[in-house]
């Protein structure tokens, strides 16, 4: 054959036109960039046409490939003939794509070839690295890289500090719900005097209320009226 391989034949075989030369050998994907084993007569068509910018592949220390952010291929993955987008569709290796908000997320090979051909949706290569969003209240919140824009749509979950409402009696802040926007009363105990100033006692003024009249002192009251004589 032209490639250099020799295959052998039956004599009846000489005459008709011969199939692609199926002897296997290693190229490099021009998709990927790496190593695959593929039938000799696919070799050129997979490697040999450029599909990406000269520079678009870099190493890491993991020796994972890298497309670069912004990169755009030379050419649509459907100038492939079927059988070398099969072939380079089977590579079980992964690369890392670099996205547009500056992060990088990691691919399975076959998961790129689908992208390109528009058969994986743009929702399956969203990034979902982990960033703070400062809110508009001013607390952060971690959220996916994808998600940072609905992130000021949520409700907080932090909390804030707020003062009771008596706060000048009982001197209490309190920590309520960041979206609270109630009027906060503690549950502390402060003193409250009666009107006649003879009884005092500890109450939970600013989340029950006091009375309007001395309960003690009508207690007072009624013992009198029960131990004077009937008239």
């Amino acid at each position: 054959r032209r490639c250099g391989h020799v295959e052998q034949i039956q004599c009846s075989e000489v005459l008709k036109p011969l199939q692609g030369c199926p002897i296997t050998v290693s190229t490099l994907s021009s998709v990927c960039g790496h190593p695959l084993d593929v039938p000799c007569y696919l070799s050129a068509e997979i490697s040999q046409q450029p599909f990406w910018p000269s520079d678009v592949f870099s190493d890491d220390v993991c020796k994972t490939q890298l497309i670069k952010q912004h990169t755009k291929p030379l050419r649509d993955i459907g100038t492939f003939g079927v059988d070398a987008i099969q072939v380079i569709q089977s590579c079980r290796n992964s690369l890392r794509v670099g996205l547009s908000c500056g992060h990088q997320k990691h691919m399975m090979c076959s998961e790129l070839v689908s992208f390109l051909g528009g058969t994986l949706s743009q929702a399956a290569i969203r990034c979902e690295e982990i960033v703070s969003v400062t809110l508009e209240c001013g607390h952060p919140v971690d959220v996916e890289c994808h998600r940072e824009n609905d992130a000021h749509s949520r409700p907080c979950s932090g909390t804030k500090q707020m003062p009771c409402w008596n706060y000048s009696v009982c001197m209490n802040e309190l920590e309520v719900p960041c979206g609270f926007t109630g009027i906060p009363a503690c549950t502390g105990e402060s003193e409250w005097t009666c009107a006649a100033g003879r009884h005092t006692k500890k109450m939970k003024r600013c989340s029950e209320g006091f009375p309007e009249e001395c309960p003690w002192c009508y207690l007072d009251k009624l013992s009198v009226d029960i131990a004077s004589p009937i008239s």
